[in-house]
């Protein structure tokens, strides 16, 4: 799904990118870097630590929030308990 919603915002910006021949990708706001940027990851189960895993493989800071404080994650820099 997530790779649809990249595709979604990605291709159009793209093609304009192409047909305009300049290939200037630093003065397109639907393209930009997530190396540095930081990745908010609610929840903490299988989808949302392999989520975590791929942030931090591209250099993300990752942010996991999550009602039980009890179970933790390592691919997750800090974990963030929602008392509710």
């Amino acid at each position: 799904m997530n790779d649809s919603i990249i595709c979604h915002y990605s291709l159009p910006a793209a093609r304009s990118i192409q047909q305009e021949s300049t290939w200037n990708w630093a003065n397109n706001p639907a393209v930009f870097e997530l190396f540095e940027k930081t990745l908010l990851v609610v929840g903490v189960g299988a989808i949302s630590s392999r989520t975590a895993q791929v942030g931090q493989a591209l250099g993300m800071r990752v942010i996991g929030v999550r009602r039980n404080p009890q179970r933790s994650d390592p691919s997750m820099e800090q974990i963030l308990v929602q008392i509710s």
